[in-house]
């Protein structure tokens, strides 16, 4: 089974790869959507999937990430990238000086769109903001540390973070669908 994942992010294609093996071919498709000023990752997914098909007329899935941290109401939510981009992670880090709520969540939201069907897929994975960034890692993972460890994500390699990562969860839900729903 092939399908079509929209990003530009060849990570997230490669996590995908990771995560589906050989259940699922992934073709990726880069393309200029616009996302809506939104902390909501499914606002963002859903939007972004009706979009692609309307270019594409083919299903396909798109994802959008967003890392909220309970102490900001959720913010930045899927902000995240932005704010990387121009304030970087170590501002999480000075933002939360002196805050004893250091609670946190990864989400993904997974959006499946044949022109009919829109499925979307949540996945969640609890934790922590470190007290500082580890020096390699792929947007958030700098700071994560996800429930049960004592390592951030960046700090665990990719395999590992894999393992039970918000993406694996949100991964497995949209495959156990597929399979269920193969024409």
């Amino acid at each position: 089974m092939e399908i079509v994942y929209v990003t530009k992010n060849k990570e997230k294609v490669e996590t995908a790869r990771r995560i589906f093996k050989d259940k699922v071919k992934i073709k990726q498709i880069s393309l200029d959507l616009t996302e809506p000023q939104s902390i909501s990752p499914k606002e963002i997914s859903e939007s972004k999937a009706r979009q692609a098909y309307e270019i594409l007329k083919k299903p396909l899935f798109v994802t959008d990430v967003g890392f909220c941290i309970e102490a900001f109401k959720e913010f930045p939510g899927s902000l995240i990238r932005f704010f990387n981009d121009y304030v970087g992670q170590e501002a999480i880090l000075k933002l939360l000086e002196g805050v004893e709520n250091r609670r946190a969540k990864a989400v993904v939201s997974l959006t499946f769109f044949d022109g009919k069907t829109m499925k979307t897929f949540e996945g969640v994975t609890e934790g922590t903001v470190a007290k500082q960034a580890y020096p390699k890692g792929w947007e958030f993972d700098r700071i994560f540390i996800p429930e049960g460890s004592n390592k951030t994500w960046g700090e665990m390699g990719s395999e590992a973070k894999d393992k039970e990562s918000y993406y694996k969860k949100a991964f497995e839900k949209f495959l156990t669908w597929l399979e269920g729903n193969k024409a």
